[in-house]
């Protein structure tokens, strides 16, 4: 959290009130209120003593120097050409003098109207440090080929960006309206992060979330969601729950700064003509909402440049859509069954990729929502490789703390072995399982802190 100091005159009392909740709120703000004018005291000192990394300045007849000379405004001056911490931003709520090389700071001349709020909001929020969310976690909307509705957008500006808010959509062109928000938005939130929640467990969707949030996940399922809850609260984020049914696991006051867009789940139209192509064929079996090309690729046996020339082809034939230019993930505009041998490539290579859990760290976590169905499949046409597939994925999420989904993992493949009479698996996976529950079945950590074992993780 940043800490601003808002400086602004007697009669402005009320409006920096005002916008001072607002700021705490949308740009993630501790703010310190000030008086200032003729008698007000030294800037300098007072930033200092608030230790602010950034100073408002409210500006109007009562607060500014009666004479525009560089002497009266000295300290602004400096610390303006000083290019140091705080930075500096103004605000002309009133016709007033001030000096031009405040106006190359974050100056805004329209007083408060919602553009001028949205741009503070946007100006402080890019002062925050990074947060160190990882890469995979974080959606960075490419631009879409069509954007949403200019209503609709506005709608989802006024509920989710100018305040913390939740907003639900459904129809066919949901997920098109939420890239084209989070892009337009970008800058009214820290990050954007979307998690594929379509009929996934919440033991699954809980665990992703808590890794994106770097959040430590033990005991029960509402343990989780309530620790997640205290991430969102405290940090100004954009949540995207793709497929989500129901109410959410926590209140909105719960979730505090954080704003929440779910979409409802959506069936796609069949295609046309299916393209002769086996990077379709591949995606054909993988998430239609949002997996990474790495995936399909290599289902489809394509090098990586084959893969994303191939895919810029069927994007022009308006079957697939790029989602994250940074992360290489596409969804379908087009649906279609993927072939069973298709199906079996899918699971094979989810499973070389939880095994590359160094170099593939990153590819794995997006992969994450590709594993329910993988495995379900895997169970029931090769036995082999679903026992490959959770012994792989359940470590891969241990390693990564990421412990409510190894869980999962661990349970669906005991109960898959119990229904198929192995025995044998079933008894080696609850060992495993012992490691990580308690008597009760809660989520523990097996090292403490202070224990020897902890040397090892």
């Amino acid at each position: 959290m940043i800490r601003l100091l808002l400086c602004h005159s007697h009669q402005d009392a009320a409006a920096a009130q005002a916008l001072a909740g607002r700021l705490e709120l949308c740009a993630e703000a501790r703010v310190s209120l000030a008086f200032t004018g003729p008698d007000a005291p030294d800037l300098p000192h007072l930033w200092d003593a608030e230790d602010a990394d950034a100073v408002l300045l409210l500006l109007a007849p009562e607060c500014v120097p009666a004479q525009l000379t560089r002497a009266a405004w000295q300290p602004v001056l400096d610390q303006l050409e000083s290019r140091a911490r705080p930075d500096i931003g103004a605000v002309v709520l009133r016709a007033c003098p001030y000096p031009r090389l405040l106006g190359r700071a974050a100056f805004f001349h329209a007083g408060m109207d919602e553009p001028c709020l949205r741009a503070l909001a946007a100006w402080l929020l890019g002062l925050h440090p990074d947060p160190g969310w990882p890469e995979w976690s974080v959606l960075h909307p490419a631009r879409p080929s069509a954007a949403g509705g200019a209503q609709d957008l506005a709608s989802l500006w006024s509920q989710l960006a100018d305040s913390p808010g939740r907003s639900a959509l459904s129809g066919a062109s949901t997920l098109l309206l939420a890239q084209s928000f989070a892009l337009e938005a970008a800058a009214q939130f820290r990050a954007t992060l979307f998690l594929d929640a379509l009929r996934r467990p919440a033991e699954c969707v809980a665990g992703e979330l808590a890794a994106a949030l770097g959040v430590r996940v033990e005991g029960s399922l509402d343990d989780a969601w309530a620790r997640i809850a205290a991430v969102l609260a405290a940090h100004r984020l954009l949540v995207i729950l793709d497929g989500w049914e129901g109410e959410l696991p926590w209140t909105l006051e719960a979730a505090g700064r954080s704003s929440i867009l779910t979409l409802a789940p959506r069936s796609l139209p069949a295609a046309a003509q299916a393209p002769r192509s086996p990077l379709w064929s591949a995606a054909l079996a993988c998430r239609a909402s949002g997996f990474p090309l790495a995936l399909a690729g290599r289902i489809a046996g394509l090098a990586p440049d084959q893969a994303l020339g191939e895919a810029a082809r069927l994007g022009e034939q308006g079957l697939l859509a790029e989602m994250d230019p940074v992360t290489s993930r596409y969804r379908l505009l087009t649906g279609g069954e993927a072939a069973d041998e298709i199906r079996l490539r899918h699971a094979q290579t989810l499973s070389d990729i939880f095994l590359d859990r160094e170099r593939g760290a990153s590819l794995a976590a997006l992969c994450a929502a590709e594993l329910a169905g993988a495995l379900d499949f895997a169970a029931s046409n090769d036995w082999h490789l679903a026992v490959r597939l959770a012994s792989r994925a359940h470590l891969f999420f241990e390693r990564q703390g990421r412990r409510l989904e190894a869980v999962h993992v661990l349970r669906c493949i005991i109960q898959a072995a119990v229904v198929r009479g192995d025995e044998p698996s079933a008894g080696d996976f609850r060992k495993k399982l012992s490691w990580l529950v308690d008597d009760a079945g809660a989520v523990h950590n097996l090292w403490q802190e202070g224990d020897q074992g902890s040397l090892f993780g």
